[in-house]
């Protein structure tokens, strides 16, 4: 991110921000293996909502204040993410330095879990679906098409922000959405059942992200944001710790990083091809194809088993 802040062509831009992918996915495969193997099953949707809370209130700061920061200079807020980022390597090292001495001493005997084990569960195959569209749509077209819309099909309204803020208020509103929906619904995904909330926030989200093209006014997108945030945030906290649950204890760090992989690929699918259909056909038709996207992943939960069982909710049986 610091070398971002200075990068003299596109494409050394585009370089330093491939180094920042790879490190992005080191550290979130390793965080949610950690926490999946770490967290008790009974908790286990309140221990990912937590973590994903902590993720989603970065992505509300982060719009506001990089957008704040704009004032100062373009490279001004590469180089603040750039020592957030720094000082989170210290956090982490410094906390889980015991952890990672123990790790070492104890070295992991567990059976590894393999892909093509997975692959045979019905709800692995639809959280890699849901996996890819959630990739497409919350961190690709999110973050690359929508501040575009943002700042560019409101100019001139004369709206009380210009339309440079409004695209940092429309992710931050994304964000929000999120995070109240995360921390509502998270504890009770470990008592309802995964399968349910996963199926509604796809289906909602489909709905407002595939009509987000249409705003007529910039306090419509911001509301199809709220909900197309929260829509996200309520399938995420059931479907992170899915692939972690039926293994038995083993080593399921490669079913992860899959899950992980697909989730990426969507990530950068969705923002070529929405921009592709943006400069062909307009917004319309690419938050129309990620509506789409997102529904689909629903269909593939509806076929999908429930992964909540009666010992992990407490004796209650989970909802079908």
């Amino acid at each position: 991110m610091i070398a971002t802040a200075y990068a003299p062509t596109y494409e050394l831009l585009l370089a330093f921000r491939a180094v920042g992918g790879i490190g992005s996915t080191f550290f979130t495969v390793a965080a949610m293996t950690f926490l999946a193997r770490k967290s008790p099953p009974t908790i286990r949707g309140r221990v990912m909502g937590a973590y994903a809370s902590a993720f989603l209130i970065g992505n509300i700061a982060g719009p506001l204040l990089g957008s704040a920061l704009l004032v100062f200079g373009q490279e001004v807020p590469f180089l603040v993410y750039g020592a957030a980022l720094v000082i989170a390597a210290a956090v982490v090292f410094f906390m889980l330095r015991k952890s990672r001495l123990e790790d070492r001493k104890n070295k992991d005997e567990r059976q590894r879990a393999s892909v093509r084990e997975a692959l045979g569960h019905g709800s692995y195959r639809a959280a890699l679906a849901s996996g890819f569209a959630n990739g497409w749509a919350t961190f690709g077209l999110r973050n690359s098409v929508v501040p575009l819309f943002a700042a560019s099909a409101f100019v001139g309204t004369g709206w009380f922000i210009d339309s440079a803020q409004l695209a940092g208020v429309t992710l931050a509103c994304f964000a929000a959405g999120n995070v109240v929906v995360v921390l509502t619904l998270a504890k009770r995904s470990d008592e309802w059942g995964r399968r349910p909330p996963i199926i509604l926030g796809l289906l909602v989200a489909g709905a407002a992200t595939g009509t987000l093209g249409l705003a007529p006014e910039p306090w419509v997108l911001l509301l199809l944001s709220v909900i197309g945030g929260a829509a996200p945030g309520s399938s995420s906290p059931p479907s992170r710790p899915l692939w972690a649950i039926s293994w038995g204890g083993r080593n399921g760090g490669t079913v992860i990083s899959t899950f992980q992989m697909v989730q990426d690929l969507g990530a950068i699918i969705g923002p070529l091809l929405a921009g592709l259909l943006v400069d062909q056909l307009g917004y319309a038709w690419a938050f129309g194809l990620t509506g789409l996207i997102l529904m689909l992943g629903a269909a593939a939960w509806s076929l999908a088993p429930e992964t909540l069982t009666r010992e992990e909710s407490g004796g209650r049986p989970a909802a079908s």
